[in-house]
């Protein structure tokens, strides 16, 4: 795309890490529904439960710590592993990715860090986009090509912003969490302080096809303590009842989800789903049933 006019936007001043150690270790347990993220001395470790095993890595910035050193963190938590990459990369992302017939896809376009599989999610949101907007391009059309592009750009940044967040943990045991050496996005620097005050707002995240969304920087930034909770919940008692009453009835089904979910073994439920003896209407009728003792109970 270079020849044809693009330009690669280099983002190492919002997010520093340049290195990845990736490694397969085998499941000891049964495969959890969700992936972990592990503040390690100089970075993140992610952890990703695949069908049969978990993908692991250790994303960081060797400004701070070795190869070797990393492999050592890496050893202390899993005894020895077989590194499976060594991937070294800079974030980043084009400018244009659509000039003409030419569209840059996938890693073609973007690359970012291995946290939160933001690659894979990409790649969907840059093809389910194009598939939109292709009908309306023909020879020339400059509009569809720059509004592709400014939808792009929109998602790439998002994903700097959202990936950039994790970062931003109270350690300072070691020098790279001590320094937090990167310059805030512009996205963070307006909103991050209200959102602390007043939690992740929707309207902040009505753009299309972004990847991650007001949920998402609650969760993390609700993993990281960063929410002035007496503030929030003083907003949270000046809403009106029916608005509290909605917040308070979600919880409630949450808390009965999560005490049923010893009902559903999520690595034998892989297995039936992909073996086509999968039975929904047994794990529903068991589902009701729990539901309905729970209900009794509350």
């Amino acid at each position: 795309m270079k020849h044809l006019g693009a330009n690669w936007v280099d983002c190492k001043k919002y997010l520093p890490m340049n290195h990845a150690l990736a490694f397969p270790t085998p499941y000891e347990e049964d495969i959890p529904s969700y992936t972990e993220a592990t503040a390690m001395n100089a970075g993140w470790m992610w952890r990703i439960p695949t069908q049969e095993r978990f993908g692991n890595g250790y994303v960081f910035c060797d400004d701070y710590i070795t190869k070797d050193q990393a492999y050592e963190e890496i050893e202390k938590k899993f005894g020895a592993v077989q590194i499976g990459r060594d991937i070294k990369f800079g974030a980043g992302y084009l400018d244009k990715c659509m000039i003409k017939y030419c569209v840059a896809v996938g890693l073609a376009g973007i690359f970012v860090e291995p946290l939160e599989a933001s690659s894979i999610g990409c790649t969907i949101q840059q093809l389910d986009a194009l598939a939109t907007i292709i009908n309306n391009y023909y020879k020339g059309n400059t509009a569809t090509e720059n509004r592709y592009n400014n939808i792009m750009t929109g998602v790439f940044k998002n994903i700097i912003d959202y990936i950039q967040i994790h970062y931003m943990t109270q350690r300072d045991d070691t020098p790279f969490w001590k320094e937090k050496r990167f310059e805030i996005t512009d996205f963070n620097k307006e909103t991050l302080e209200m959102f602390k005050n007043t939690g992740p707002s929707l309207h902040f995240f009505s753009e299309p096809y972004l990847m991650f969304r007001h949920v998402n920087w609650l969760m993390v930034m609700y993993g990281l303590k960063m929410f002035n909770r007496e503030r929030i919940t003083e907003i949270y008692m000046n809403q009106p009842d029916y608005a509290r009453r909605d917040v308070k009835e979600f919880f409630k089904h949450n808390i009965q989800l999560y005490k049923v979910a010893a009902v559903f073994n999520h690595r034998q439920g892989i297995k039936e789903i992909l073996s086509g003896k999968y039975d929904m209407d047994r794990d529903m009728s068991v589902l009701d049933t729990s539901l309905q003792q729970e209900k009794n109970v509350v």
